[in-house]
């Protein structure tokens, strides 16, 4: 709900690229927005999104604050210019969700992010989103093993939010699409089979997956 409460979530993520050896070394501005702000730019509703150097976007009202005062929320927004003719302007995520949404929603868009800035052009949809969900999905599994406590022990708060975890895994397994659904079970398939970093490279030089 608040980006100084998100501050060590995407200090988390981006651990997490760091220890695949994929530390993004490339400042990308990660803000919290609406979803009036979302549509404004989209014309749709989506959870996160990349704004690449060539998205006529000058400017995003970003949530700067958000405070509750008993059933009622109070948001502050404020404008962050975007800088022009970076590779990767912003990367915006919908606020509200919980912590487990809007982590796997943020490895998907770094990874977005990390494949402009290290030169990827021209992959066909259903590799780039797929891949994007294979990392999203690699950063919920990652959550059993960060030593994080909120996610152990018996109490009901740990059980829901492991059980939230495999919801979502289970979303991403599942889901029906060309890019999001069958993208990511070929994208997996072949990060398993050849590893992720082969995989990439292989991408980078042939432009589709290894079969």
């Amino acid at each position: 709900m608040d980006p100084e409460d998100c501050k060590p979530l995407l200090d988390e993520v981006h651990r997490f690229f760091k220890g695949l050896n994929m530390k993004i070394r490339y400042y990308i501005p990660i803000l919290l927005v609406d979803q009036e702000e979302i549509i404004r730019i989209h014309k749709k509703s989506i959870l996160g999104s990349t704004i690449y150097e060539k998205f006529e976007l000058d400017a995003v009202n970003y949530v700067s604050k958000s405070i509750q005062r008993g059933e009622n929320v109070e948001v502050v927004k404020e404008v962050e210019q975007l800088p022009p003719g970076r590779k990767v302007r912003a990367v915006l995520l919908l606020y509200g969700f919980p912590k487990l949404a809007i982590g796997s929603t943020l490895a998907h868009e770094l990874m977005h992010a990390w494949m402009r800035v290290q030169g990827y052009r021209g992959l066909a949809l259903n590799i780039a989103e797929g891949l994007s969900q294979v990392m999203a999905h690699k950063w919920l599994e990652w959550q059993s093993f960060t030593g994080n406590d909120y996610m152990k022990g018996t109490s009901e708060k740990a059980q829901f939010l492991r059980n939230l975890k495999e919801f979502m895994k289970d979303g991403i397994e599942r889901r029906y699409s060309e890019a999001y659904g069958h993208g990511f079970r070929e994208a997996k398939w072949a990060v398993e089979r050849y590893g992720l970093i082969y995989t990439l490279e292989h991408i980078a030089r042939k432009g589709k997956l290894p079969e």
